[in-house]
């Protein structure tokens, strides 16, 4: 009695395991978070019958989703069939009659948008027609095939019949070859064929004898194909078994509550009929871009840049703030005279003073003021290699230096690179120093302020001396 009630124990165990297998696998599943869509590819299991958007729950975090499309993958993007037939001499005439019979069962089977391709092979490989929806045409081929040759390149005829389909691919391709499952001459082997088939995801399928099924059947098998037998009566629809695999592909697609929010979001599959426990479970998150909070949970390493970067555009704009600070004008500071800057070209010297032409500080200002207005004036240069150079003064501003991009150049090591300046003020030429190392003398007197220069005046800047002559 004890050991009947364990038996009838494991047994609804059992049961209940296997009733308890997902109706469905979720495939991929992507959301756009512009549109709020979520889409799902479904692999239905062998057993489902009727999948419709009535038959099916969906729910999202926890919530029914009100409005559900369903789409059949494999109708939509139809089949590209290569049929393959062996015309050798090693396959026997009756055997040939019932493959070519084979072969025109599975056109009365066809969906529409399915395209067939047509090839004989013995040992030469001929292409009858290409991929075609032309149903007379693609018999026609059918019907034309006759026994001929010694040899049979069967692999390399399934080879050439994969290379058909191209890479990538977007439509279903499976490929049926009527043989009696001799090969002689072929140049690819067994295992190149099963290699490339698997790559492209194309299926072979074999209709054969008894003796060809055999020898046949471990190709079809790993490659995810069927191998018929040509000597049944009943031809049946290979379109619905052709490297189906006991999985039919459906996409599902719904609007979802949850669009614009971060995070990973559940999804839950129920058919309505079923029991709870028969349910496919899964997760997505939204593509497209998300918010700097996403950005924080998603990766730690780009969120420790980001601030670093935020924290040194912090600190350049304290220092830019701190300079303009700095730089602002003082209370004790003498307005511009808003003099109009006569035209001419600014040279490097005068680039270097430039700040200079707007504000004038109280240590610099002329405390004197031109009790003549020159219209013309200039420097007589006494001494050097060019004693009495006349030296207009036509610019705003003359810088004497031994810098030789100084508007008057001195030969002279005494002479500091920038020494003194001349600067027309109001209609008064004033005379500065430029913190020199020798200083600036006027009149025999060194220069601690700036002067009105007159006419007459001796200038002396090193060893060179130069007379201030002006005209009224």
């Amino acid at each position: 009695m004890k050991k009947m009630t364990l038996f009838i124990f494991f047994t609804l165990v059992s049961a209940l395991c296997a009733n308890a297998s997902p109706f469905a696998s979720i495939d991929s599943i992507k959301a756009d978070r512009s549109t709020g869509e979520v889409k799902m590819t479904l692999s239905l299991s062998e057993g489902v019958r009727d999948f419709h958007e009535g038959s099916l729950l969906v729910l999202e975090d926890g919530s029914p989703v009100n409005y559900v499309k369903i789409r059949n993958m494999c109708e939509a993007r139809g089949l590209d069939l290569v049929i393959a037939i062996d015309s050798s001499l090693s396959v026997r005439e009756e055997l040939l009659h019932r493959m070519k019979k084979y072969a025109g069962s599975m056109l009365r089977g066809g969906r529409q948008g399915d395209r067939v391709a047509v090839l004989r092979f013995n040992g030469n490989i001929r292409k009858l027609n290409g991929f075609t929806s032309d149903t007379s045409l693609i018999k026609e081929s059918i019907a034309s095939v006759k026994r001929s040759g010694q040899k049979t390149r069967l692999y390399d005829a399934i080879y050439d019949a994969l290379l058909l389909f191209g890479s990538p691919k977007n439509r279903d391709g499976a490929i049926v070859v009527l043989t009696d499952g001799i090969d002689d001459v072929s140049s690819v082997t067994r295992e190149d064929v099963l290699a490339h088939a698997r790559k492209l995801g194309v299926a072979l399928n074999f209709v054969s004898d008894s003796r060809g099924s055999r020898r046949l059947a471990r190709l079809a098998k790993l490659s995810g194909g069927k191998v018929f037998n040509a000597n049944l009566e009943h031809y049946g629809n290979l379109h619905h078994d052709l490297g189906s695999s006991g999985k039919n592909i459906y996409e599902v697609s719904y609007l979802s509550r949850a669009k614009g929010k971060g995070g990973k979001h559940s999804v839950e599959l129920r058919l309505k009929e079923e029991a709870m426990e028969n349910r496919v479970v899964s997760e997505f998150e939204f593509a497209g871009g998300f918010g700097l909070s996403e950005f924080w949970r998603r990766n730690i390493a780009d969120t420790e840049i980001l601030l670093c970067f935020l924290g040194a555009l912090i600190f350049f704009a304290v220092i830019f703030y701190l300079a303009r600070i700095i730089k602002k004008k003082p209370e004790n500071e003498v307005v511009s005279l808003n003099i109009q800057e006569e035209p001419g070209v600014r040279d490097k010297c005068h680039a270097e003073y430039m700040f200079q032409e707007r504000y004038l500080w109280n240590s610099e200002h002329p405390v004197e003021y031109p009790d003549v207005l020159y219209s013309e004036a200039w420097l007589q240069q006494y001494g050097g290699e060019s004693p009495e150079k006349k030296i207009p003064l036509f610019r705003r501003e003359v810088i004497i230096g031994c810098d030789m991009s100084s508007h008057v150049p001195v030969d002279d090591k005494s002479v500091s690179q920038y020494h003194a300046r001349i600067r027309r003020i109001g209609g008064g030429f004033y005379l500065y120093d430029l913190v020199s190392d020798t200083g600036t003398y006027l009149n025999g007197k060194k220069l601690l302020m700036p002067r009105l220069l007159h006419d007459w005046d001796e200038i002396r800047v090193g060893n060179m001396v130069f007379v201030f002559r002006g005209v009224r």
